[in-house]
């Protein structure tokens, strides 16, 4: 079972184990789209989540306030921003982004990877700041 809101995340039995390609299939990322999350964990202390992107034009660079994020890359390859360094990722690296430092990917094919925050994500009030102003979502 994959979370859609916050309502339905209150309602579910706990879930611990999850296929992650299941979810992608059962998920796909809409043509439209350029960018697709699905929420697997909302906890006390961390979320959980399968992100999908279309293959970008340019990186999307940004910043969580509050939040550490890891994501572990299982499809596509590209570059990842941390700071003012350029990192070349590819399926099997895993990435981390520390609270308060730009980051963000560029990659040139469709892109799938498994995020996770700690603290939990306030997908209410998220705390990302895109310095460009222009928001993928």
């Amino acid at each position: 079972m994959v979370i859609k809101t916050l309502e339905e995340a209150k309602k579910m039995e706990p879930q611990y184990v999850w296929n992650i390609a299941e979810v992608v299939k059962n998920n796909p990322i809409p043509d439209d789209r350029k960018l697709t999350r699905t929420f697997l964990v909302d906890s006390k202390y961390c979320t959980a989540l399968v992100v999908q992107a279309q293959p970008q034009k340019e990186p999307f660079i940004h910043i969580h306030k509050e939040h550490d994020e890891f994501l572990y890359i299982l499809e596509g390859e590209g570059w990842a921003y941390i700071g003012d360094q350029k990192l070349e990722v590819k399926p099997g690296d895993l990435v981390y982004c520390p609270a308060g430092m730009e980051h963000g990917f560029f990659m040139p094919v469709k892109g799938v990877r498994l995020s996770i925050y700690g603290p939990p994500f306030d997908r209410e009030h998220p705390d990302r700041v895109v310095p460009s102003g222009k928001d993928l979502v």
